[in-house]
């Protein structure tokens, strides 16, 4: 995945996983599976749910992938676990996001 496209692709997969269409769920939720373990991920997940102009749909997925993530991959143990650089950039950006209006979102951060 390209870093200048990365977060457009997130959105659409996201976009997809937040449909009523079984098929293009689960194939969406196996991409953002892979994806995953990918550097930079969780930093793109972050930029998506802090932009107020995406859907609060599509926002409200990138901040419960964020949160499971995060719980999962945060540990230095953890298989394919998140950069101590990313987690430099992750606590800054959360930072910004105290102040989130859009209830639904602002009780998963």
């Amino acid at each position: 995945m390209a870093l200048f496209n990365a977060g457009q692709v997130v959105v659409a997969c996201l976009g997809e996983a937040a449909s009523q269409n079984p098929d293009a769920i689960k194939q969406a939720e196996e991409r953002l599976k892979e994806w995953e373990a990918e550097p930079g991920f969780y930093t793109t997940l972050l930029n998506i749910f802090g932009d107020h102009g995406v859907d609060v749909n599509i926002r409200w997925q990138a901040v419960l992938y964020f949160k499971n993530g995060v719980d999962r991959y945060w540990r230095k143990n953890a298989p394919n676990g998140i950069t101590d650089e990313e987690k430099v950039g992750l606590r800054a950006g959360l930072v910004k996001t105290v102040s989130e209006p859009v209830n639904q979102i602002a009780v998963q951060l």
